[in-house]
């Protein structure tokens, strides 16, 4: 959550430069910030193109984990309006 990445960087900013470096190759193995949104893209962008149901519910702007669409698919109408 945001509170804990707060907190996390409030940790990292006290760290000397000697401990940063020895607690680095840990940070390494996650992907997070614009990485972490890059992947995430591509992956959708892979589910799209590869024409699977997941892809198909993507471009359609729709739920795509078996809710209900003739009610309560309001927030995934209204986003829809605004990717167009």
């Amino acid at each position: 959550t945001s509170s804990d990445i707060e907190r996390l960087s409030a940790a990292l900013k006290e760290l000397s430069s000697d401990e940063a470096n020895e607690y680095a190759p840990y940070f390494r193995r996650f992907d997070y910030g614009p990485r972490l949104r890059s992947k995430y893209a591509q992956n959708i962008q892979d589910l799209k193109s590869s024409g699977s149901y997941r892809g198909l519910r993507h471009k359609q702007g729709l739920p795509m984990r078996g809710q209900r669409t003739k009610t309560n698919a309001q927030t995934a109408r209204r986003r829809q309006r605004f990717d167009d």
